[in-house]
């Protein structure tokens, strides 16, 4: 409600406190950030249906637009590739009672006929795609090349993908 009194849109709103989990600084820190969201949700979006096609010209040409980023946003960006695998992971595992995600998200995630993605993170791969989106942030505050650390991330997680 508080969030809603502030003039933020009310479907907005309750997507972001969902996935803030109801806390009031985290909500409030991902609305004024809500740019940096769609970014990510459209560049992950992007880049798994590039990563699962396995068309090395187009990963090739993804893989120099991220690595024209700073480091900043390539760890946002990969640690929200990390959430949505955690949340495709608990459909597959839990059911839906602890998946949070906004409308977009779940359109994306749960897709229809061949266009879900959740069905593609499953017990033989989440722990790999995990390990490599984690060794990846390291990497990145270790000043790694992003343009090879992505290219090896983009085609080991294709390989994933296909598990």
């Amino acid at each position: 409600n508080a969030l809603v009194a502030e003039e933020y849109e009310s479907a907005k709103v309750n997507d972001v406190v969902k996935i803030a989990r109801g806390n009031y600084i985290e909500a409030k820190r991902l609305m004024t950030e809500s740019d940096e969201e769609e970014f990510n949700f459209s560049w992950f979006a992007k880049w798994m249906r590039l990563c699962f096609g396995n068309n090395i010209s187009e990963i090739m040409n993804f893989v120099n637009d991220i690595a024209k980023f700073n480091r900043e946003k390539q760890k946002s960006f990969i640690s929200y590739t990390l959430r949505m695998v955690r949340e495709s992971s608990l459909i597959n595992n839990a059911g839906n009672d602890l998946v949070i995600l906004n409308k977009r998200e779940l359109e994306f995630i749960y897709g229809s006929g061949a266009k879900k993605f959740y069905p593609y993170i499953n017990s033989k791969n989440v722990y790999l795609i995990s390990d490599e989106l984690n060794k990846s942030v390291y990497q990145i505050e270790r000043n790694v090349n992003s343009g090879i650390l992505f290219l090896d991330l983009s085609l080991k997680i294709g390989k994933y993908l296909k598990m």
